[in-house]
């Protein structure tokens, strides 16, 4: 669906391969390792079945390459949504939805900013050894950001005035 041809996207193959070169041997590897235990696994340990060797091989290597990704950033929102529950009591009644990569919830527009604050710290600190046995390769740090509609939200930081209302904050 994209206009380019295919001396384009080979080009730009290349230069995605030259800025991350380990991706190249990630998609060679992650195959091979589903093909030999017959089946992906997520960070957290979660395994997706992959049989289907010899009648879908592109798809089923595929699914080999991207369960892994794609799996632990699932597993991670489940996990954040169960610590944001047990730390925020309040919290299951304005969680609204997840979507892709982020989690949607109600807060009002009274609230202080360090409300939000608290709550992208108790995600920051999510102990990931404590609940899926591991020590992760990378920091997995959330990012957060508020607004009446998704074109207008405003993003904030730890250093940002957690006195002022949300209100306040959006309008300055």
């Amino acid at each position: 669906g994209i206009n380019a041809t295919i001396e384009q996207v080979k080009m730009w193959m290349a230069i995605y391969m030259r800025l991350f070169p380990g991706v190249e041997e990630y998609w060679k590897t992650a195959p091979a390792w589903s093909r030999l235990t017959g089946y992906a696994e997520t960070i957290a340990g979660r395994r997706y079945k992959l049989n289907r060797w010899q009648d879908m091989a592109w798809g089923t290597a595929s699914s080999a390459i991207n369960f892994p990704i794609q799996g632990s950033g699932a597993d991670q929102k489940e996990l954040a949504i169960a610590v944001l529950a047990n730390a925020y009591p309040e919290y299951p009644d304005s969680f609204g939805w997840d979507l892709h990569d982020g989690l949607y919830s109600s807060v009002p527009v009274s609230a202080p900013v360090s409300y939000l604050q608290r709550m992208n710290r108790t995600l920051d600190d999510i102990d990931y050894k404590q609940y899926w046995g591991v020590d992760l390769p990378v920091p997995f740090s959330w990012e957060g950001s508020f607004g009446p509609t998704w074109g207008s939200k405003v993003g904030f930081d730890y250093d940002d005035d957690g006195s002022m209302t949300l209100q306040d904050f959006y309008n300055r």
